[in-house]
């Protein structure tokens, strides 16, 4: 098996089902990958479709109250891939997804691939979204490749070797933001890069398009980004937010 594709999910059952969509549909082997979805007390719970036993694989997951990194955990625990994909339930993907993931890795060994993502073309009209797209695309790296960034991760959009991410001990499940930032920074402290890989691209088919949605899913994050405030306190990004909001 090449490839474990682990998506968790949350009460977003319709999101979901375009996301495994796009997934089994790409051009890769379909028996070189797999899907494991990682349902976290969905209300009602997922549930897979007939076919899903077929070529690739779909397997399901269910925990209780697990947050985000003890879900992604318990895929990547159950996973037989070599490599990891880590994708969001409400990202949609072209055929050459898993393609873009193993070739970035196969150019780039032992490094952490990072796709993009862009919000959805059919909104891109609204100033809003216009406004946040541009925001969005100010924190990504100008050229494809390998990066300098020591935290450039989004882990709705990225991939690492099962025996790296082991090696670091996966994501940190005290952490329910910027845990794929934390990643980041332990994998780059063993001497290891990140890169960028562009064409590996999804469409976040978001809910938080307008200003009120925004402002309150990005409340939420300055809560609970806190512990990593305390943990890394000189990052730049950090002393910034912390001089901004004290």
């Amino acid at each position: 098996m090449k490839i474990s594709v682990i998506v968790p999910t949350h009460n977003r059952q319709d999101k979901l089902k375009e996301t495994i969509a796009g997934l089994r549909k790409q051009d890769f082997s379909a028996d070189e990958y797999e899907i494991i979805i990682v349902d976290d007390t969905s209300i009602p719970p997922v549930i897979l479709a007939e076919d899903f036993n077929i070529s690739p694989k779909v397997s399901l997951i269910r925990l209780e109250n697990a947050e985000r990194s003890v879900a992604r955990n318990a895929g990547a625990k159950l996973a037989k891939g070599e490599l990891l994909l880590f994708v969001d339930d409400d990202i949609l993907v072209a055929e050459d997804f898993l393609t873009r993931h193993w070739q970035a890795h196969k150019e780039f060994p032992n490094t952490l691939v990072v796709g993009s993502v862009s919000l959805p073309p059919q909104n891109q009209n609204d100033p809003f979204v216009q406004f946040r797209q541009k925001l969005e695309n100010s924190a990504c790296p100008p050229n494809a490749g390998l990066i300098e960034d020591k935290n450039f991760c989004v882990a709705q959009n990225t991939s690492i070797k099962k025996e790296l991410f082991d090696d670091i001990s996966g994501f940190d499940e005290k952490f329910t933001s910027s845990e794929d930032q934390d990643l980041a920074l332990r994998h780059t402290a063993k001497g290891r890069k990140i890169v960028f890989e562009p064409k590996a691209f999804g469409i976040h088919n978001d809910n938080a398009l307008d200003i009120r949605a925004y402002c309150r899913r990005n409340e939420w994050g300055s809560r609970t980004m806190l512990p990593f405030y305390e943990r890394y306190p000189n990052i730049i990004s950090n002393v910034e937010r912390t001089d901004i909001n004290g």
